[in-house]
C-alpha cells in the first residue's frame, strides 16, 4: 500500500527479502537487535538533549534501556557511557554554538511521534503507491540561511566513507522531495549527524547530502518503475 525508503532499498537488494520481511513481517529468531534497539532509545532521549534537559534525559533513557534486557556487559552500549554522551551533545547543541536551528511546522499527526521535532509525511510522488516516512527534523544551517531535512544516526563508525554511502540513497531523495512539498521551498538535501559507538571516543559529527534536480528526476523514474515490479509481482503471486 505504500512506499518508504527501506522498502526500496529492500526491494532493490532482493526482491525475497523484501516479501518476507516488509510483507510478510518475518523476523530471524537469532538476529541480535543491539545496535538498532539502542538506537531506538537514543532517538527517544533526542529532544531532550536538544532542551539542554540532562535531568529529563537520563529519566527517559535509564528504564527504556532497563527495559530492553541487555544489561550493562556492552563496553559500548551502557548506562555510564551513555550519559557521558548525552551530555556531551547538550554542551554542543547549546544554541549559541550549534550551528543550525529546529524548525517547526503546524500539523495534526495521524500518529505518536517519537520526538516533537518529528516530520511524517505521505505524499503523492506520481507513482502507484505513495511514498512515506518519519524526518527526525527539518533544520535551517545558520551560516547560509539553506533548510535541509535532518536524520540523527548511531554509527560505531564515522569517517568520509561512512557519510559518502548515503549519496543518491533512498532515505536522502525521498526525505529531501517530501520536504520541498511540505514547505514550498528549495531544499538542499539531508543532514546526517551521527553519534560515535565507542568504548571510549565521545564525539558527534555532521555530514551534508547534497541532493540535485538530477538526482531527484532519476529517483522519481526509479521509483516508479520498482513500484510497478512490486505490483506485477504481487498479481502474480
Amino acid at each position: 500500500k505504500f512506499l518508504d525508503a527501506s522498502r526500496l532499498s529492500t526491494f532493490c537488494r532482493c526482491e525475497a527479502r523484501f516479501l518476507f520481511k516488509c510483507l510478510m513481517g518475518l523476523r530471524a529468531s537469532e538476529a541480535n537487535n543491539l545496535n538498532i534497539d539502542y538506537g531506538t532509545v537514543m532517538h527517544r532521549v533526542l529532544p531532550h538533549m536538544y532542551g539542554g534537559e540532562e535531568k529529563e534525559a537520563f529519566a527517559i533513557f535509564d528504564p527504556l534501556w532497563a527495559k530492553y534486557g541487555y544489561g550493562e556487559e556492552d563496553p559500548k552500549r551502557n548506562t555510564s557511557v551513555s550519559r557521558s554522551r548525552i551530555i556531551s551533545f547538550i554542551a554542543s547543541h547549546r544554541a549559541s554554538v550549534c550551528p543550525y536551528e529546529i524548525m517547526h511546522f503546524p500539523f495534526s499527526s495521524p500518529t505518536d511521534l517519537i520526538s516533537p521535532n518529528e516530520v511524517p509525511f505521505l505524499i503523492d510522488i506520481g507513482t502507484i503507491y505513495p511514498l512515506c516516512g518519519r524526518i527526525d527534523a527539518v533544520i535551517k544551517w545558520k551560516a547560509t540561511g539553506t533548510i535541509w531535512a535532518y536524520d540523527y544516526k548511531t554509527s560505531s563508525e564515522i569517517s568520509s566513507r561512512y557519510f559518502d554511502s548515503f549519496w543518491f540513497c533512498p532515505q536522502a531523495c525521498s526525505y529531501t522531495i517530501a520536504l520541498s512539498q511540505i514547505t514550498g521551498q528549495k531544499i538542499e538535501g539531508l543532514v546526517l549527524e551521527a553519534m560515535r559507538i565507542s568504548e571510549k571516543n565521545i564525539e558527534n559529527q555532521v555530514g551534508f547530502v547534497y541532493v540535485s534536480e538530477q538526482n531527484i528526476k532519476v529517483f522519481l523514474e526509479e521509483a516508479a518503475f520498482n513500484a510497478q515490479c512490486i505490483k506485477q509481482a504481487n498479481e502474480l503471486g
